[in-house]
């Protein structure tokens, strides 16, 4: 449950509801899973249901359903529409936690015991992010490289590399404008016939940096950098906002920090993280970011969270964000959050 006050001008009091299941074999190889979701279905970065909206009945979503296949003890591999955010690793300002994909993940996972190399992984994907004919299809190809060091017993550091290689994200595009995508505004640069003047090609490197000494209050820091490898040198205009934005090379840049103290997942403990999200418009495809600053690509804000653990495996968490345009318009968007959730 959740309750929203946006700049003093409105509070919207609105739901989430996840429920899934898994199902192991008896072959240990196979697992297979499904989740219904909340939210409306034609909008990809939120499950969110506003409560007392005319009246109106609820809509719910076939949010995951897929298979995932252990290969070996090092390979494994799954299809379907699933949470990959599980199975690597991706800020939210790139990714927001309600995205699910269709395709594929294979991971390679290899476990070194007693060695500064603690871990190192590597993901390969494929997916569909439109299955239309022809011009309609879009996907997103991309392959991520992360190991883990075990720098001491309290501290460990997780480097990575990632390449996403977008086929045709036009169509992403024509959808929101059509109406048949929700979630986000195109906060990409496009021509002045509504095409995207960028490709998108996108490496980013990431370091995450954690420290546990204490058990209750480990120390967690994060930092992702991306840069578009496919921008243009054309200039174009961000719809939504207004006026001419340079070219597609001048706004290619993003990054993001997070850094947190505590932990919520046990009773009574507390969490506290600040965020910092700055996106230029051509740098990230504008569809799948972080959705609660409403900003898209097009982004320069903060957010601060606070997070406490409940009896009976309840949470209760705050949220404040302060965003602008990373072209330094206006308006200043400002928005409480305020969650009560129940896990079972």
């Amino acid at each position: 449950m959740a309750g929203e006050f946006d700049d003093g001008k409105r509070d919207r009091w609105r739901f989430r509801l996840r429920a899934g299941a898994n199902y192991d074999f008896k072959q240990d190889w196979i697992k297979v899973g499904f989740q219904v979701r909340s939210g409306n279905p034609e909008n990809p970065v939120s499950d969110n249901t506003t409560i007392g909206d005319g009246l109106s009945t609820d809509d719910f979503k076939l949010g995951e359903i897929w298979a995932h296949f252990t290969v070996s003890e090092e390979f494994d591999i799954r299809l379907g529409k699933f949470d990959a955010r599980k199975l690597w690793t991706v800020a939210d300002m790139q990714w927001d936690g309600d995205v699910t994909l269709g395709g594929s993940l294979q991971r390679l996972e290899f476990v070194r015991e007693d060695t500064l190399l603690a871990n190192l992984g590597a993901s390969f994907y494929q997916y569909a992010l439109e299955q239309g004919d022809g011009s309609d299809r879009a996907w997103l190809l991309g392959a991520q490289v992360r190991p883990t060091l075990e720098l001491s017993t309290t501290h460990e550091l997780e480097l990575g590399a990632t390449f996403d290689y977008y086929i045709n994200p036009q169509v992403l595009v024509d959808l929101s404008m059509n109406g048949e995508m929700g979630g986000h505004p195109v906060t990409n640069l496009l021509d002045q016939d509504n095409q995207l003047i960028s490709d998108f090609r996108i490496a980013s490197l990431f370091a995450i940096w954690g420290y546990d000494a204490s058990r209750n209050w480990p120390i967690e820091v994060s930092l992702f950098g991306y840069k578009n490898l496919g921008a243009s040198d054309q200039v174009g205009i961000e719809n939504g906002y207004s006026d001419a934005a340079g070219a597609g090379t001048d706004n290619d840049i993003a990054y993001f920090l997070r850094g947190g103290v505590g932990r919520f997942d046990e009773f009574k403990l507390l969490e506290l993280r600040y965020t910092y999200y700055y996106s230029e418009p051509d740098a990230l495809v504008f569809a799948f970011t972080q959705s609660d600053s409403r900003r898209g690509s097009n982004l320069d804000g903060h957010r601060i969270d606070f997070r406490l653990g409940l009896p009976a495996n309840t949470f209760f968490h705050i949220t404040y964000y302060r965003t602008f345009t990373s072209l330094g318009e206006s308006p200043v968007y400002e928005s409480w959050f305020f969650d009560y959730s129940i896990r079972f």
